[in-house]
């Protein structure tokens, strides 16, 4: 964490191995009034911002770049109230398969098409009528660097989803669909992604389908 000249705290969200952790825990700091990315922030408030490529990126071609040793912090206090309207349930999922909103599943094609699936989902495929980006399209080679803006456009024509609109992201868990909801509210500009962070774990343990 940074100060910035006009008094906003900048926080950088970096993940080390795994990256997607990263995304995650963007999307849930997100959820806090004065976190979320809101140009232009005042003074006093907070803003974050992801290191595209993680700790990896930052070390590669570079001389001793990490500091060593424990950083002194100040401790801080803030209040938390949760942004109900970033929180996605299987109900709320229902309702929008229902209403005819796009539901974009970040999974792997073979766990989209119902080849393989997770070990504690309890059905194969997909929720109907949800279409398939996958978390490894939007990613360079699957890793932790995120792909640039007009190959993202490219990837979504060709998956057939949108990049404007009420869409919900999900995966198995919600870790794919954390990267899948940043690339499209973040990267993209599309402010009416969500994410449904139950994914198909619940979905099919409480038989949403049904």
């Amino acid at each position: 964490a940074g100060r910035s000249p006009n008094g906003t705290t900048q926080l950088a969200i970096r993940g080390e191995v795994d990256y997607i952790a990263a995304t995650v825990e963007l999307f849930a700091l997100t959820r806090i009034p004065n976190l979320g990315p809101q140009p232009p922030p005042p003074a006093g408030s907070y803003t974050l911002r992801l290191l595209d490529g993680g700790v990896a990126a930052w070390t590669k071609d570079r001389k001793d770049p990490l500091q060593a040793g424990a950083p002194k912090v100040e401790p801080k206090t803030f209040k938390i109230a949760v942004r109900k309207e970033m929180i996605v349930t299987m109900d709320d999922v229902k309702k929008a398969k229902t209403a005819g909103v796009l539901l974009v599943d970040n999974r792997p094609e073979d766990q989209y098409v119902g080849i393989n699936r997770h070990p504690k989902a309890t059905e194969s495929g997909t929720i109907e009528g949800a279409k398939n980006l996958p978390n490894g399209w939007i990613t360079v080679n699957g890793g932790g660097e995120f792909r640039g803006k007009a190959q993202l456009e490219q990837l979504h024509k060709v998956a057939n989803v949108p990049t404007s609109g009420d869409q919900i992201n999900f995966c198995n868990t919600g870790h794919w669909a954390s990267v899948g909801w940043f690339v499209s509210s973040e990267l993209m500009g599309n402010k009416k992604a969500r994410m449904y962070d139950g994914s198909m774990i619940e979905w099919t343990m409480l038989k949403g389908g049904s």
